[in-house]
């Protein structure tokens, strides 16, 4: 049960480090907004923007070559 548990976290751990990628930066965005701008819901046009067309594929990218 232990060794599930750690397991179970260490593959949570890459789902935080996106999220708090997309959430933090030079203009600070709230978790609400991200999630928002993500999913559909009622943002600004500016922070969707920030986060679909430029946080996004940046951590994306990262990602992609972390694995690698």
């Amino acid at each position: 049960m232990r060794r599930a548990g750690i397991t179970f976290l260490l593959g949570l751990l890459p789902l935080f480090f996106i999220l708090g990628s997309l959430h933090f930066g030079r203009m600070g965005l709230s978790l609400s907004e991200v999630w928002a701008s993500l999913f559909g819901g009622e943002v600004s046009e500016t922070v969707r923007a920030l986060v679909l067309r430029v946080r996004l594929p940046r951590v994306i990218a990262a990602s992609l070559v972390g694995v690698n």
